[in-house]
């Protein structure tokens, strides 16, 4: 809640505030979410408490009221105080259309990222937040558009907060899924170049290369990858499944069932049938990771 202090309101206002924020630390939700309803009758109401307000009813599982939150604060509801800051305004909308995102609203959120973009469009985030939301619209050449301007400002220094490799994995996974594949291989392979990843871009960088080598037909390579993924971690299911689909499309039915047998070491027997269900082609399937940099923009 960085960009929503408690200052310069009357001791009522303070004190709510500090109340809650005690409540959010001591894993009290539920209290939190009281004290803060409580704090609704106040003449004037912080815009941080309404934004609290916003956090506690999204983790308890109440998304329209906390959007309801959410939009007074962005509708400057005449009883919050301060009026907001553009930077905060700016955060929150982009909190707004990370919980559209996490709901899988993405025509809203799509919307709200274009609300973001008119405050602020230098934030490669935020490119890359309404080309992931585009993109699982299938509206892959409007991603792809969005991904460009992410890294037309996105820093390439080592030190970024937000990895460069990041935005290069988004834009060819558009490529990608726009059938592009002779494109879109050497920006995954450049963008593993770059080193000091960490495990969840490394993996999604991995899995898709290895997706997109599946379909040209670099069945090898594309099957020694999903493996390196399954050796750094064998819990990472989908890398079971696209190894599995290149045996098959290699007619090695034999290893892929061999594979789906390891597979049922990482999900329970009784749930596999479903999983393999839910995912019976993964080679067109891309991930992304929007959460991994929640709270880095």
């Amino acid at each position: 809640m960085d960009s929503f202090r408690c200052s310069g309101g009357d001791q009522n206002e303070m004190d709510a505030c500090a109340q809650v924020m005690a409540l959010i630390g001591a894993g009290k939700p539920e209290e939190a979410l009281k004290r803060a309803n409580a704090a609704l009758s106040l003449p004037r109401i912080p815009a941080a408490l309404m934004m609290m307000r916003a956090y506690l009813l999204a983790h308890l599982g109440n998304p329209e009221e906390a959007l309801a939150s959410i939009d007074a604060v962005l509708g400057k509801d005449s009883r919050l105080r301060p009026f907001l800051s553009l930077a905060s305004y700016y955060a929150t909308y982009m909190r707004k259309a990370d919980l559209l995102m996490r709901w899988k609203r993405y025509e809203e959120a799509v919307q709200t990222y274009g609300e973001a973009l008119a405050l602020d469009n230098r934030d490669p985030m935020l490119h890359s937040s309404m080309g992931q939301a585009l993109a699982y619209l299938k509206r892959y050449s409007e991603a792809l558009t969005a991904f460009d301007r992410a890294l037309e400002h996105a820093s390439e220094e080592k030190d970024a907060t937000i990895p460069f490799a990041y935005h290069q994995m988004n834009k060819a996974n558009a490529l990608s899924s726009l059938c592009r594949y002779e494109e879109a291989v050497p920006l995954y392979r450049k963008a593993r170049s770059c080193g000091h990843l960490g495990s969840p871009l490394q993996k999604a960088l991995d899995y898709n290369l290895a997706c997109t080598l599946a379909l040209l037909g670099c069945y090898s390579e594309a099957y020694a990858i999903c493996q390196q993924i399954i050796d750094r971690d064998a819990t990472f299911k989908l890398a079971y499944l696209a190894q599995a689909e290149v045996c098959m499309l290699l007619d090695q039915l034999k290893e892929a069932e061999a594979i789906y047998a390891r597979l049922t070491l990482v999900v329970p027997q009784a749930e596999l049938a479903a999983f393999r269900s839910a995912h019976q082609s993964v080679l067109p399937y891309r991930v992304y990771i929007p959460a991994i940099f929640e709270g880095k923009r």
